[in-house]
Parts: C-alpha cells; sequence; structure tokens
C-alpha cells in the first residue's frame, strides 16, 4: 500500500481523529468550559486536522498549500488562548497531543507501508506540528506581553488613587481592584522600595522586580504595583498571620538573597488594611522609608512602628525646629552632641557610653559636665531629656 492510500484512508476517518484529539484536550490543565468555548476548540481541531493529513504526503522541501492560512489559524489560537487565560503549557499539549493521535494511525498501517515512506510521513507530520506550535507560542507571548502591561497600568493608576486618598470612591475602588484580579476585600500592607545612594529609575525597576519574584509564590492574591512620590510601592496581600513581622520575615529573606544591591531599603507599613482604606497604610510605608533614607539605614528593613518618633518629627518641621533650639548651646560641637547621643542610648551609664564611644572612661564624665553646664540641665533622668532625645533625633533625619 502506499503512502497516499494510507492519508487517504485517515481523511476518511478525519471526523473520528478529530474526536479522539477533542476527549484528549479537553478536560486536560486549562481547557475547560471556564476558559473556553468547546465548540471553538472543536472547530480550530477540525480545520487543523484536515490541512495536516492533506500536507502528509508531500515531499518535505514543498510548501503545503493553504500554510498562509494554517498559520493565521496557528496565530488566532495563541491569542485567544492568552486572552482566555489558558496556560501556555496547555496550549503546547493541545498542539503535541494531536501530533500523537495522527501518529498513531499512522503507525498502525506499520507493515502495510514501505517503512522509509512511512518515516517521512511522520517526520513531515513532526515539522508542521513544530512550525504551528512555534507559532501559537510567539502570538500567545505576544498578547501575554500586552494583557500584562495594560493589567500593570492598571495597577499602577488604582495603587495612585488609593496613595492619593482622593479621586475614587470604595466602590470605583472595589471595582477596579477586580478588573486588575485582586480581592478588594483582602487585608493589604505595603511596602515602599528605595535606594540610600543610587535613585535611578532603572535600579528601582530592578529591585521591584526581585522583590515581585521572591514574593510571587509566597503570597496568594495578587500584589499591586504603583508608585508613590516616584517611588515604587508594593500593596501586598495579608501574609501568615497578617502581622507586620510576617511580612518583615519574608522581606527580610528577599533581601538576603538579593546581593546586587546592598544599599537596598524598604519601608514597611505597621497596619493593614482593605484597598478602599489603604492610603494611612501606604503612607506608614514611604514615612519608614524616608526615615532609613535620611538616618543611612543601608540593606535594611524599616517598620514604620521602629521610627514613629521619626515620623512625627518630619511631618512637624516647625516643632522641629523649636527642639533643635535647645541644642543650640553644643551645635558647633560634634563630640558633645555624639556623646549626648550615645550616652542617652545607653541607658545613663556613662562607662557604658566610654565603651561605645572608645574613649578613656573619664572622658564621658567630663564631656557631660561641660553639656550640663551649656545647656544649663541635668543630664541624669530620661523624662526630664525628652526634649534633647527628640532634638537629637531630628538632627539624625538632617
Amino acid at each position: 500500500m502506499l503512502i497516499t492510500q494510507v492519508v487517504r484512508n485517515l481523511i476518511e476517518m478525519e471526523g473520528a481523529i478529530e474526536s479522539l484529539i477533542l476527549s484528549r484536550v479537553w478536560g486536560s490543565q486549562s481547557y475547560d468550559e471556564n476558559h473556553l468555548d468547546p465548540t471553538e476548540l472543536s472547530s480550530k481541531i477540525e480545520f487543523n486536522v484536515g490541512w495536516l493529513l492533506r500536507s502528509l504526503t508531500l515531499d518535505d522541501n514543498a510548501e503545503p498549500p493553504g500554510m498562509a492560512a494554517a498559520l493565521a489559524v496557528a496565530d488566532e489560537i495563541g491569542t485567544r488562548r492568552a486572552i482566555q487565560g489558558v496556560a501556555i503549557d496547555a496550549v503546547i499539549f493541545s498542539w503535541r497531543t494531536a501530533e500523537r493521535v495522527i501518529e498513531e494511525q499512522l503507525i498502525g498501517y506499520a507493515g502495510q507501508v514501505e517503512t522509509g515512506e512511512l518515516l517521512n510521513a511522520i517526520r513531515r507530520l513532526g515539522f508542521l506540528i513544530e512550525t504551528l506550535t512555534n507559532h501559537s507560542i510567539d502570538s500567545y507571548r505576544v498578547v501575554q506581553h500586552e494583557v500584562t502591561s495594560h493589567y500593570d497600568r492598571l495597577s499602577t493608576d488604582l495603587v495612585a488613587q488609593i496613595v492619593s486618598g482622593t479621586g475614587l470612591s470604595a466602590a470605583d475602588i472595589e471595582e477596579r481592584a477586580r478588573v486588575v484580579q485582586a480581592d478588594p476585600d483582602q487585608i493589604y500592607a505595603a511596602v515602599a522600595i528605595g535606594i540610600a545612594e543610587k535613585e535611578e529609575a532603572s535600579t528601582h525597576l530592578h529591585a521591584q522586580r526581585h522583590l515581585l519574584s521572591h514574593l510571587g509564590m509566597r503570597v496568594r492574591g495578587r500584589i499591586l504595583i504603583g508608585t508613590l512620590d516616584d517611588r515604587p510601592l508594593l500593596l501586598i496581600p495579608e501574609v501568615g498571620t497578617g502581622s507586620a513581622d510576617s511580612l518583615v520575615a519574608l522581606l527580610q529573606g528577599a533581601l538576603r538573597s538579593y546581593t546586587d544591591l546592598p544599599g537596598l531599603l524598604l519601608g514597611v507599613s505597621s497596619t493593614s488594611a482593605r484597598l478602599r482604606v489603604a492610603h494611612e497604610t501606604a503612607r506608614q510605608a514611604r514615612l519608614a522609608l524616608e526615615v532609613g533614607q535620611r538616618t543611612g539605614r543601608l540593606g535594611q528593613i524599616i517598620p514604620y512602628a521602629s521610627v514613629i518618633v521619626e515620623t512625627l518629627l518630619l511631618r512637624e518641621h516647625g516643632t522641629a525646629d523649636i527642639l533643635l533650639e535647645c541644642l543650640r548651646p553644643i551645635a558647633n560641637r560634634p563630640e558633645l552632641l555624639n556623646t549626648l547621643r550615645v550616652y542617652f542610648d545607653c541607658g545613663l551609664s556613662a562607662s557604658a557610653a566610654a565603651r561605645e564611644l572608645f574613649v578613656h572612661p573619664n572622658t564621658v564624665p567630663h564631656r557631660l559636665r561641660t553639656i550640663s553646664t551649656l545647656l544649663g540641665r541635668n543630664l541624669d533622668h530620661i523624662a526630664a531629656n525628652a526634649d534633647l532625645i527628640l532634638a537629637l533625633r531630628w538632627l539624625d533625619l538632617t
């Protein structure tokens, strides 16, 4: 029997072959009614099987009639499956299934047809399937990139509206959240991304991509990407127990695995909220980041709760300026300012402060007497010197 007769036999069985392919593909991976209509899938299978069978007897170097139409169908499959949310692996699987089913039918004629002709037909089938598969993959990826970019733009706009605290009603925020496949009723924390010395947009983007790749598999729900004051801001669905500590622990793992940028800083909100009221959450992350940048905390995660005093000072410049007045008599004496700062940090222990400053044990008491005289106050009580502590914190920020 000639291979042309085998192919004619298969063309007569075309309907059965199409049904067999459909039965193997439908219900596998994301080929289901949640993603597409089985009639639409059946129509594509019908076209492809007919064209493939009619192309099997041609020489390897000959382009089959209707090649352009077949490639157009392959492109359409990739485009529609990307829009429908079918996984790209499922698209590849569907093409390979068609190849296997037709190949099985050909092999069924082994012994009745010359081996070389049969192998040539199988090889040609593989080449044609490979060509069609590649076209579907290319179209799929183009559309997927466009869809992803569109979602990212929508996400960025949504975050901008949320952090501004104006412009959108709660209902609008919920509607837009669902468009970008985010749950508006989920609880979100905020993470602001910054760099101590380098502020290039490309550097921020690189850091953002690393964080997303690290967090993506560990967070349930869609992470919303946006900006606040030209710096990346992420709204991250609740992690673990929902506490700020759980998110900080996850972010610490991300920093440990990110060695390209040791100066990366992350400001983290200490409260979480639903999207419609997440303005305060975003603001906390941004303020925590600013404190970290002003105080040079390279490669650190700064929870808002740990820098509340500093953030209050940043928001109340007038009050901070008044506080600085109490330090004016020693403002030009950096050794006295640093000694006072370390003395307070060491719990009013002069000996501990001396060890911290690497000076002689008698140096700190001597400096403290000088400071006390210049400021006109007793330094032996923390509560009585809260204004000095706040003033020193403000100096650290400025």
